[in-house]
């Protein structure tokens, strides 16, 4: 934004009134500006033309571990952080920071074993859930027979 005086001043004139409230010019080049509405859009802007510029595809995303774009459908979304990234990459960084990291390698050994007792319990609720259905179905069945 080096120049955005300067940008300004040019986008008033071309369209003779002054600019509404919270726009930002983007440069597209050196001779071709944009007007956006807000901060927002302007970003998106530069995360497109950065992604036109590195792989050819302007909604392309970049990987938040390995840095490479690749299409949105491709890659997962942390919305707490807001990053993009692909599952392998995040496996293959815990693989390496659990190496370095033992009392991680630990804590995850832990939350593992809670996991698998929660999905345990799940599936011995189902199946009592199926057993208690088959008994009120047999039931019903014995209660129309007798009529």
């Amino acid at each position: 934004m080096r120049h955005s005086k300067q940008d300004r001043n040019r986008v008033v004139q071309a369209l003779g009134k002054e600019l509404p409230k919270g726009s930002v010019v983007h440069h597209h080049t050196q001779t071709q500006l944009v007007l956006c509405q807000d901060q927002k859009y302007y970003k998106v802007l530069h995360q497109r033309q950065k992604a036109l510029k590195a792989c050819g595809h302007a909604h392309w995303i970049i990987c938040h571990y390995c840095k490479n774009y690749d299409d949105p459908w491709n890659l997962k979304y942390r919305r707490q952080a807001r990053q993009y990234f692909h599952q392998d990459c995040v496996n293959k960084y815990l693989v390496e920071y659990a190496k370095q990291h033992p009392e991680y390698r630990e804590k995850a050994k832990e939350r593992s074993k809670k996991w698998r007792s929660a999905a345990e319990s799940k599936e011995i609720q189902r199946e009592y859930k199926r057993q208690y259905r088959y008994e009120i179905k047999l039931m019903r069945q014995q209660n129309v027979s007798k009529i």
